[in-house]
């Protein structure tokens, strides 16, 4: 490697502190969806604290084994997205595959969210 090529790789490396991993974009969108849910679990605790009795009885009506279903289909398509990025920066041709089963996950939410809702709309 020639001296100037040297010099220019080592010019264009990011100097640590300066450089914000990933898309700009990205973090604001991230930043904006933290600011979201801030506002909701503050909304949330502020009605909880004005009628208690109301949340304990409310309580009872969520379905647990749909929230640990859901989380875990959460959790399974976002390993399965991170994957996915992974494969395609190395090259790997099977990353398609892996977007499928992503997508079925999210496909898989939206079923058991909407049997949720169906029950509980349809229990009162």
């Amino acid at each position: 490697m020639s001296d100037r090529t040297e010099q220019a790789a080592v010019a264009a490396r990011p100097v640590p502190g300066e450089h914000v991993p990933g898309e700009p974009g990205l973090w604001i969108v991230v930043l904006g969806d933290m600011t979201v849910f801030a506002v909701l679990f503050g909304a949330f605790l502020v009605d909880r604290h004005g009628d208690p009795q109301l949340f304990a009885r409310s309580r009872h009506e969520l379905t647990l084994v749909a929230a640990v279903a859901n989380t875990l289909i959460l959790l399974t398509s976002s390993l399965l997205v991170a994957q996915v990025v992974q494969r395609h920066r190395d090259g790997d041709r099977s990353a398609g595959r892996v977007a499928l089963g992503a997508i079925a996950c999210g496909l898989l939410f939206v079923v058991v969210k909407a049997a949720e809702w169906i029950q509980l709309v349809g229990g009162h």
